[in-house]
């Protein structure tokens, strides 16, 4: 019976399968025909990295954006076992919950901060635009010092106060500050893109999101930077 048993467990791992493994040559090429391949792939690629014997993928968080990449990917001659892909980011970008900081008290009024959403009803996967705006309404130029790239952010959760979005999926910090200087009346103007996804690029279903616009910003010369944090807007995604 021990006999049986042992030429059985012998059987099984001769036939069990075994993960391939390829050479540095090989890793180091197909890595730089993924780099070039998913270019091709609407929206931003955040990178493509090797990790031992995989390849991984990172996109940004965007509807129908895995698909896109299999598709590319498929095209190449990258084993597709040594590639994973990853849609967006794991947790917010931005601590949460969070609170409405005004510019305008900041300013002492001198400053409005505001977002807008178009449409404020939008048909179920319509991409909504996004804008945020800071507008200058005293009789004197005003500045701001900006801090990190990009210094704005739009911030989208649902009206139970879950988290859902934010476009500083992937965004990069750095220390420098660019001044914003505007003169009397004067405004800017940032937009975005929302795609009716979450962060891990997954679609939303209908309902009723907050939409949030934020600045990291901070006086003239070089005081303390803050997130300003705009009311919310609603925004109504129908079924």
């Amino acid at each position: 019976m021990a006999l049986v048993f042992g030429a059985v467990l012998l059987m099984g791992l001769a036939c069990s399968p075994t993960t391939p493994t390829y050479t540095p040559n090989e890793m180091a090429r197909w890595l730089e025909t993924l780099k070039g391949a998913v270019q091709e792939v609407r929206g931003t690629v955040h990178r493509v990295s090797r990790k031992g014997d995989q390849i991984e993928v990172h996109l940004l968080p965007l509807r129908g954006v895995r698909e896109e990449a299999e598709a590319v990917i498929a095209e190449t001659d990258v084993p597709r076992r040594t590639i994973v892909i990853k849609v967006g980011c794991e947790h917010p970008t931005h601590a949460w919950p969070v609170e409405v900081t005004s510019l305008s008290e900041a300013t002492g009024g001198d400053i409005v901060h505001a977002v807008e959403v178009e449409p404020r009803t939008a048909a179920y996967g319509e991409t909504v635009t996004l804008k945020q705006t800071i507008r200058n309404v005293s009789d004197e130029k005003a500045t701001l010092s900006m801090g990190g790239h990009p210094f704005h952010n739009f911030i989208i959760d649902t009206h139970r106060g879950k988290y859902v979005w934010d476009e500083f999926c992937f965004g990069v910090q750095l220390l420098s500050m660019p001044y914003v200087h505007l003169e009397p009346g004067e405004e800017k103007v940032y937009t975005g893109e929302w795609e009716q996804v979450t962060l891990g690029g997954d679609p939303v279903g209908p309902g009723i999101y907050l939409v949030r616009g934020l600045l990291y910003a901070g006086g003239y010369p070089f005081e303390e930077l803050t997130d300003y944090i705009t009311e919310p807007v609603e925004l109504e995604i129908l079924k």
